[in-house]
């Protein structure tokens, strides 16, 4: 509360903003309408009028579009709890925000169930991880066999009170990391029993040591991270050391979840960024350039070029779109190396085919991504296929780490009567806010299966017009 009030509120946008951000990212991940309890920290003696200030701040800021969600504090009339935590549980607005926990746990309770039924082995196998976990020198990034081990060592617990089905759930439920999946990187047989690791090391690479604390040695690679987004292995490895786990595996950890991307390229070195020095073999999609930051064009535009857009339906998480730039830079890499690739935190130029370049870009304020490519008349490939191409990765990112965004792609409505297309019109599919947004038609996933997207657009049907948009 101090941040959002400080020098008379001067800094309320830029704290509103920041805190809109995380709301999007938490309902990112989460059912909808489900409760969200804003609390606010270091109330202090602040007085009643300030309070009162920064709620009507609050309401501007997230009740239009969070309404349904936030749990609002009726005790006081505000849509937040604030509290002075320094003065722990015996403090009025922390046993206020109790209370209205409580209150909406039991409401919940009586409208959902929530739980499965699993085997009291198991429970038994979660208490000797919880306990492994309060072990000063434990190694958590265990192959399985190893894994197996340690378990004997536990009373009660020996190598059959567990399977891979054990391990799938302590990972649904977020106890544990075990992938068991077939992909690029065979982290099957590995599994971290600590998870907040993986958050450490990113911790890590996004708070850099002041340069006069930076080992000797290293400040070069510290620099090229904090300039250009890009890791040496050397700096990635001494990272990794300070966590005391295994290299390679916690490298794929980090890689699976897009934390951080392979540069590697078999035939061509893209990223040569200073000779004598070590060259950066991965990128990190979070601490790239703007694309306004940087010269170097992301796009020549061409008469031939065709658009269309990722057309999220209530918001556009950020961090969607840096899974997005490793995805599409690993498939790059793996299927067609003659590519160049040319890499911003919120743009990429990638590659379909060795001859089919496409760009990707972040249209935050939109929320829409928009997607360009050069399509010829002889070129085998069609437009539906560079949309199948961006909706798979993209199906790809949400179903495993956002579920619950919904999204849609195609191109946008060619009529100029369109209301998408007028200078002054503002889409109500945004949901509460008010923001231009072209009219995008749904082909994917409109086109899954036997059914036929509707190319309608007011009193005109565009199917043939668009005809080379359907797969």
């Amino acid at each position: 509360m101090t941040d959002f009030t400080a020098k008379n509120f001067s800094g309320i946008e830029a704290e509103c903003n920041r805190l809109e951000w995380w709301f999007e990212t938490h309902c990112s991940h989460v059912p909808p309408n489900i409760p969200i309890f804003l609390v606010g920290t270091q109330r202090g003696d602040m007085d009643r009028n300030n309070i009162k200030r920064l709620d009507e701040h609050l309401k501007r800021c997230l009740w239009r579009t969070y309404c349904d969600q936030l749990v609002v504090n009726d005790t006081e009339g505000l849509i937040f709890f604030p509290i002075e935590n320094s003065k722990g549980k015996e403090e009025s607005g922390v046993q206020v925000l109790q209370e209205k926990i409580t209150t909406v746990a039991k409401e919940k309770k009586v409208k959902e169930t929530f739980g499965r039924a699993i085997p009291l082995s198991w429970v038994r196998v979660q208490d000797a991880i919880i306990n492994l976990k309060e072990q000063n020198g434990t190694k958590f990034c265990l192959r399985l066999e190893e894994f197996s081990n340690v378990l004997d060592n536990f009373d009660n617990l020996s190598s059959t009170n567990w399977s891979k089905e054990t391990l799938q759930y302590f990972h649904e439920t977020g106890l544990v990391i075990y992938l068991e999946r077939d992909q690029d990187l065979d982290l099957s047989n590995w599994i971290l029993l600590k998870p907040e690791i993986v958050v450490d090391i990113i911790i890590q690479l996004v708070t850099p040591p002041l340069p006069i604390n930076q080992e000797r040695g290293l400040r070069h690679d510290w620099n090229l991270l904090k300039e250009k987004g890009l890791l040496t292995k050397s700096l990635l490895e001494n990272i990794i050391s300070n966590v005391k786990e295994n290299v390679e595996a916690m490298t794929s950890f980090l890689e699976e979840y897009d934390l951080i991307c392979p540069l590697a390229n078999s035939r061509v070195n893209m990223f040569r960024v200073c000779e004598g020095k070590e060259q950066p073999t991965h990128f990190v999609p979070s601490l790239l350039p703007m694309a306004s930051e940087r010269d170097t064009p992301i796009w020549h535009d061409d008469n031939t070029d065709k658009k269309c857009y990722v057309f999220f339906t209530k918001f556009l998480p950020q961090p969607l779109f840096h899974h997005l730039l490793s995805r599409a830079h690993k498939l790059t890499r793996v299927e067609f190396p003659n590519g160049h690739t040319v890499l911003f935190r919120d743009a990429g130029r990638f590659w379909l085919t060795a001859w089919q370049p496409y760009s990707l870009k972040l249209m935050k304020e939109e929320k829409m991504i928009e997607v360009t490519f050069r399509c010829r008349e002889n070129d085998e490939v069609r437009p539906s296929d560079v949309l199948c191409h961006v909706f798979s990765m993209v199906y790809g990112i949400c179903k495993t780490n956002f579920p619950f965004v919904s999204f849609h792609c195609g191109p946008a409505c060619p009529s100029s009567n369109c209301p998408g297309h007028q200078p002054n019109y503002v889409s109500q599919s945004v949901g509460e806010e008010q923001v231009p947004r072209q009219h995008v038609f749904n082909v994917m996933p409109g086109r899954q299966g036997d059914r036929i997207p509707f190319m309608y657009c007011e009193d005109h049907s565009f199917e043939r017009e668009l005809n080379e948009w359907i797969p």
